[in-house]
């Protein structure tokens, strides 16, 4: 069960909101639809608003003390998830998955009360990564940080690459990293696949030609993302893993490099 079941992501564009963020703890998420300041949702800003009513200043959802007792104390989460097992049948999971997966939940449950089984609702990004700071998942250990935090992104944190590597896993293989998968060497690194891909491209997007390392890179990073994500549309762009892009430039290296870049 991937960390995103209570909230959905799709191909949004991701975005930079940090100076539109007014609680000050949001950070721009891999899509728009993810970076959303817990100040504009309602549910949100309503607990906000009620509680500094009381006398109190705060700005943020996850300085709330409700946040830290009912969504990151592990033993209210051990209790509420025997809760969620016998309502709706949740499996046992790996213990920090098994953390965020009920955190979520009952952050939702905390703020809007009861949606319904079907129901998802998007939730704020500083409550996001505050439980993920505080459950990290597994690390694929060649992720590295990039020259942004927005960059520096792991490929298990990743839904699209993280379910990857869970299907490959099931089949009886253990690689905790996308760049250790036998499709990102065929897919992303071979030139004669790459060579064949670019004149694709270039046929469908009218995709001009250049410095061999360069189009290389350029090629494969199109081709990871049609690999993990399938079909975005033209204008969308998403963040990649650290892992991947180091891999991509290490095999087709160039004095420098441009980072992500929004439209």
């Amino acid at each position: 069960m991937s960390d995103s079941e209570n909230y959905t992501t799709d191909g949004d564009e991701s975005i930079d909101f940090s100076d539109t963020s007014s609680c000050n703890s949001c950070i721009a998420m891999h899509t728009e639809r993810e970076s959303v300041c817990c100040r504009d949702v309602e549910q949100t800003n309503f607990k906000l608003d009620v509680f500094n009513e009381e006398g109190h200043d705060i700005e943020c959802i996850t300085d709330h003390p409700g946040f830290g007792t009912v969504c990151l104390d592990r033993y209210v989460l051990e209790t509420a998830y025997y809760q969620y097992r016998q309502q709706y049948g949740v499996p046992q999971q790996e213990d920090n998955e098994q953390q965020r997966y009920v955190a979520y939940r009952q952050f939702v449950r905390w703020c809007w009360g009861y949606l319904g089984r079907e129901v998802r609702v998007v939730l704020p990004s500083c409550a996001v990564q505050r439980i993920r700071a505080q459950f990290p998942s597994q690390q694929c250990n060649s992720c590295i940080a990039m020259h942004t935090e927005r960059e520096s992104v792991c490929c298990r944190d990743v839904e699209q690459t993280n379910f990857k590597l869970d299907v490959f896993n099931e089949e009886g293989h253990d690689i905790e990293c996308i760049t250790d998968h036998p499709g990102f060497g065929t897919v992303c690194l071979d030139r004669y696949v790459l060579e064949t891909a670019y004149y694709q491209y270039r046929q469908q997007y009218g995709v001009p030609q250049q410095e061999d390392n360069e189009q290389q890179r350029y090629v494969a990073y199109r081709q990871f993302v049609r690999w993990c994500w399938g079909y975005l549309g033209r204008e969308v762009r998403v963040v990649l893993p650290s892992c991947a892009v180091q891999r991509i430039r290490a095999q087709f290296p160039s004095q420098q490099y441009e980072g992500f870049q929004d439209l």
